[in-house]
């Protein structure tokens, strides 16, 4: 049962974060060409910002196994 509540609760919250961004977001097949033809700008991120990501992400997954080791 707590498992259902939380996918609920959790489906909603993800449902009234994304509803913004979709309010002006429209789509049609002239509009999908349009926007494959042009070419955009893409952010660059350096090897040190690139670095403390994974780093990060590495330190969360080490927490969570440790965590979890401990439990069991």
């Amino acid at each position: 049962m707590k498992t259902a509540v939380r996918l609920v609760t959790s489906a909603a919250f993800l449902a009234a974060m994304a509803t913004p961004s979709f309010a002006t977001w429209r789509f049609s097949w002239r509009d999908w060409y349009a926007y494959k033809s042009k070419p955009h700008a893409v952010p660059e991120i350096d090897a040190s910002s690139g670095l403390l990501a994974v780093a990060a992400v590495a330190a969360m997954l080490i927490f969570a196994w440790e965590r979890n080791r401990k439990r069991g």
